[in-house]
């Protein structure tokens, strides 16, 4: 009757590693491979490749189109920069940064003009407008003064 009430382990026999992730295996081999939010992709195909299963990967390096791709790249881009596959989590998590990035710029710069007593409208300026485009990344972040007054002014005064 014990042999009922116990559960049986089941053995996994399989041959997959579960301890190894995508970003172990991209370390292995950082020219050819690359992990972004725990998924492995290929940098010379861009396609995802099961990373549990080293077979799987070798099998994908030994394939006639992985050779293809990789030979057409040497012989094609010695110095180009090749892009890498991305996730979509990731891409909008990149933009999101930038995006708060680029708040944070609008509100410094509505308190330095503050504090300056400057105002807001010498920010349609042309040549802050080109200030602000040599001299920052986030140079089309820049709003005119109607939306500053609108929506970030509204912000920092709900803020504080």
């Amino acid at each position: 009757m014990d042999k009922f009430l116990t559960k049986n382990k089941v053995k996994d026999h399989s041959k997959r590693a579960v301890n190894i992730s995508a970003k172990d295996r991209a370390k292995s081999m950082p020219q050819v491979l690359h992990e972004d939010d725990g998924i492995l992709f290929c940098s010379i195909c861009n396609i995802s490749i099961d990373h549990t299963c080293k077979s799987t990967i070798d099998n994908h390096l030994r394939s006639n189109s992985h050779l293809k791709r990789k030979h057409k790249t040497d012989s094609e881009q010695s110095n180009a920069k090749v892009l890498k596959q991305t996730t979509v989590s990731s891409g909008f998590d990149k933009a999101a940064k930038k995006s708060l990035a680029g708040a944070k710029v609008i509100t410094d710069w509505i308190k330095a003009c503050t504090a300056a007593d400057i105002p807001l409208e010498k920010s349609d300026s042309p040549a802050l407008r080109e200030f602000f485009s040599q001299a920052y990344v986030l140079a089309g972040l820049m709003p005119n003064c109607a939306h500053i007054t609108c929506s970030h002014i509204l912000d920092l005064v709900a803020r504080s």
